[in-house]
């Protein structure tokens, strides 16, 4: 990889990446980047499936023109990390090919937008105000408060619209509070609570038909969604 900035953002069954000053891993959805002020070799290991992704690279000689990024640049020197807080909605936008409609000029100015959102976002990724000690208080009550709701009616999956405004505050403030406190996401932990309790029903003998509606899911996508968390078919789970 040659010396400079590297930002690349997709959606990956699963990636790793390990550099002499470094190692990022991302599944799913997310951002990384790579500042490096001498080339160095990358070894990078790909999860079977599809992978759409996007990125930008810039040059030492170049950095001056991207504002905050170029500071930080300056500041961290060599760094290989994934980057928190990237919403999946823009990296699932960002990753996609542009549509062929656009062609000529028209695809030249299509590319160098989608360039200026990929700098926007490592911008926001990184410069944004963090969480202070005295904000921690607050954001473990939103994530304990919300835990409480998707628990208590978890056979109908509440929105993060929905948890933020019976919690008090904006999505995006309650989802990064949520990740911060849980580890994960607010639609990954309903996953996984709702499937959790299919489990422990399953194992009273109760019908996997019937587990699937009393936990909110239709039979034929409980299955799959069953089978995919806990590796084995609801139907051979109390063998």
């Amino acid at each position: 990889m040659p010396a400079g900035l590297h930002f690349a953002c997709g959606l990956t069954p699963g990636i790793e990446s390990v550099a002499p000053f470094g190692k990022m891993a991302v599944t799913g959805s997310g951002a990384t980047l790579v500042i490096c002020t001498a080339p160095v070799t990358m070894t990078t290991i790909l999860a079977p499936g599809q992978f759409h992704s996007a990125g930008l690279s810039a040059q030492p000689s170049q950095l001056d023109g991207f504002g905050p990024l170029a500071d930080f640049a300056r500041r961290q020197g060599d760094v290989c990390m994934a980057l928190a807080g990237v919403p999946r909605s823009f990296i699932a936008r960002l990753s996609m090919p542009i549509d062929p409609w656009f062609q000529g000029t028209a695809r030249d100015m299509a590319r160098e937008a989608r360039a200026l959102e990929l700098v926007a976002v490592v911008e926001e990724a990184l410069c944004r105000p963090r969480p202070s000690d005295a904000d921690a208080p607050r954001s473990r009550s939103l994530a304990r408060e919300a835990c409480a709701l998707i628990e208590a009616e978890f056979t109908r999956p509440l929105s993060i619209a929905a948890l933020a405004r019976r919690t008090g505050c904006s999505p995006r403030i309650l989802s990064e509070a949520f990740r911060r406190e849980f580890g994960m996401s607010i639609g990954g932990y309903q996953t996984r609570f709702r499937l959790d309790e299919a489990g422990r029903l399953l194992r009273q003998g109760i019908r996997p038909t019937e587990v699937a509606y009393r936990v909110g899911y239709s039979p034929a996508h409980f299955a799959t969604a069953f089978k995919r968390q806990h590796g084995i078919a609801p139907s051979r789970w109390r063998d």
